[in-house]
């Protein structure tokens, strides 16, 4: 999976800060998305009610499932925030990317000002960005272990599926 190539990446001292990280960490977050909007549907509820609810039952998910966040997604995924990011940047303060071990480093860059686009928190596994309007951090490993429930899931499913056709 992604992850799994984003994590090969990151145990790697040689390629933890590459760009390779943040195309796995991309990719991951845009597959969590489209498995999310898969499910959870939006638009006109009563059209979509009925597989909504049958996938929902089906693979034992809740209306609290980490594959629900967009934020990570819709960030990465949407370049005009990069660009209006790097435009309205001049000062030698800003970070577009970096990976950190733990928060202390972490911390620091935020304590001393600097702004950041898009970080790693390897020790917890979490994605923190930031833009003009907000600053949000997403923890990965939750939508990872979601992803593998679901897909061990689908596998039950799709044998009951089998069984009651037959």
């Amino acid at each position: 999976s992604s992850y799994d190539k984003m994590i090969e990446f990151l145990g790697n001292h040689e390629s933890k800060q590459s760009k390779e990280v943040w195309k796995y960490l991309q990719a991951f977050l845009a597959h969590a998305g489209i498995l999310g909007s898969l499910v959870f549907k939006k638009g006109n509820p009563e059209k979509t009610k009925i597989v909504t609810d049958f996938l929902i039952s089906e693979l034992e998910l809740n209306e609290d499932s980490p594959i629900r966040e967009r934020g990570g997604r819709n960030f990465l995924e949407h370049i005009e925030v990069f660009e209006i990011y790097v435009a309205n940047r001049t000062d030698d303060r800003a970070i577009i990317q970096m990976v950190f071990n733990d928060r202390k480093g972490f911390d620091y860059l935020k304590s001393n000002r600097y702004y950041y686009k898009r970080t790693l928190i390897l020790d917890e596994m979490v994605f923190a960005y930031q833009n003009q309007e907000y600053i949000n951090e997403l923890e990965l490993k939750p939508i990872a272990d979601e992803i593998k429930r679901i897909f061990k899931n689908s596998d039950i499913a799709r044998k009951r599926m089998n069984i009651i056709e037959r």
